[in-house]
This record gives structure tokens, C-alpha cells and sequence, in this order.
């Protein structure tokens, strides 16, 4: 299998892992539940088949039974018992899985010239970014941080462009940035995110945090 590994990061448990087994050996002695199955058979693609079934299997290896997941009326896992969260995200065949003790948003995101062509998707008008180097880093970035904190919230109500985040001057290997929601009658929400890229997929994972660290 291959398994890249497992890091902890900020307390946060992530898992990942790169498929290239075919769908038949991902559902070969696979243990899921009924409506884990069902979303698998109703999978259009054969890709988007690989894709679940992997996830469960990278969540079984850490410990996580898909037979304690239930989804909220959005589409958002949640563990049975409330002591664990999860969050899981796929880009090209890879496959992230995070755990922790507290509210987390995971996205894996490929760096990929076609996300210029989305940019206005998930752009908040606050979020002006000069013409760089690394400009397609930071679109990734950007996009796979929005994804990430949209999972941690949960709430259709709530778009990508909602969330304002600040990247840092220098986008190192990995490191954080900052981000904020402002929604009318209501406290802003602050939230931190965690990111590392190896030149080819950018992961991100996003917490709250108690009071608003946008610098």
C-alpha cells in the first residue's frame, strides 16, 4: 500500500497517502458502513469509487472506524461521541485524512495552472495579491485554505469567498497564516491554518482560535 505517513501538527493528527491500486483491491476485505457503500455504488466515476475507498482504509489505519462516522445534513463527517473530529480531503490520487481533539478543516490541493480559471470563485475582494514568482503557490494556497475552512464550518450558508485570509510574505515549506470571517450581527471568527506543499500538492488544515490573529 502506499502509505506515505503520518504527521502531528498544532496537536492534529493527518494521514496521507498516494493511491494507485486498482478499485478491486480497495474493496477486497473492506469493512464500511451501509451508507459508505451506497455513496460508493452511486459514484459516477471510477475515480470518485478509488477515492472514498481509499479514504477508509487510510481512516481504518488511523484508527477510526467508518462505522463511527455519521454526515450532517451539508455533507460534513462527524465521529459518533463527539471526542474525536475528522476532516477528509483527495486531489489527483492523493488522499488526506486529519483527526483531533478539537474542530478541524483539511484540503489537499494539486498546484495546478487551472486554478487561475477559479480564482473569482473564491477571491474575497480584501484579498489582493501582487503578480510573484510563486504566484500559482499561493493561488493554491488561497484555494486550498478557503476549502479547508469551509469543511471546519460546515455551513452551506457560508461561501469560500466569505473567509478573508492573509498568506505570509514568504511561503516557506510549511508554516501558518491567519484568516477571518465577518458575517453582519455576529462576532468575527478568527481561525488559524497550517500548511505545507512539496512542490507539487499544497495541504492546509484549519483550527479556531479564541481571538482574532490576522498579522
Amino acid at each position: 500500500m502506499p502509505y506515505i505517513g503520518e504527521s502531528y501538527f498544532y496537536h492534529a493528527r493527518i494521514g496521507r497517502w498516494s493511491v494507485n491500486e486498482s478499485e478491486a483491491s480497495l474493496r477486497a476485505g473492506i469493512d464500511v458502513s451501509s451508507a459508505t457503500m451506497a455513496r460508493i455504488n452511486a459514484a459516477k466515476s471510477t475515480s470518485r469509487r478509488i477515492e472514498i475507498l481509499a479514504s477508509r482504509r487510510l481512516m481504518h489505519r488511523m484508527g477510526i472506524s467508518d462505522h463511527s462516522i455519521i454526515y450532517t445534513d451539508e455533507g460534513k463527517p462527524v465521529v459518533r461521541g463527539g471526542d474525536r473530529h475528522i476532516s477528509i480531503s483527495h486531489s489527483h490520487g492523493e488522499i488526506c485524512v486529519a483527526v483531533a481533539d478539537y474542530p478541524i478543516g483539511i484540503d489537499i490541493q494539486k498546484i495546478d495552472r487551472r486554478i487561475r480559471n477559479v480564482l473569482s470563485w473564491f477571491m474575497n475582494p480584501m484579498e489582493s495579491e501582487e503578480k510573484r514568482r510563486d504566484e500559482l503557490l499561493r493561488m493554491a494556497l488561497l484555494w486550498s485554505g478557503k476549502e479547508a475552512l469551509y469543511k471546519l464550518e460546515g455551513d452551506s450558508r457560508i461561501s469560500m469567498r466569505d473567509f478573508q485570509i492573509r498568506l505570509p510574505r514568504e511561503i516557506e515549506s510549511e508554516g501558518y497564516f491567519p484568516a477571518i470571517l465577518e458575517i453582519k450581527g455576529e462576532k468575527t471568527r478568527a481561525y488559524r491554518l497550517y500548511y505545507s506543499h512539496d512542490g507539487t500538492y499544497v495541504t492546509v488544515h484549519a483550527i479556531k482560535v479564541e481571538k482574532r490573529i490576522y498579522d
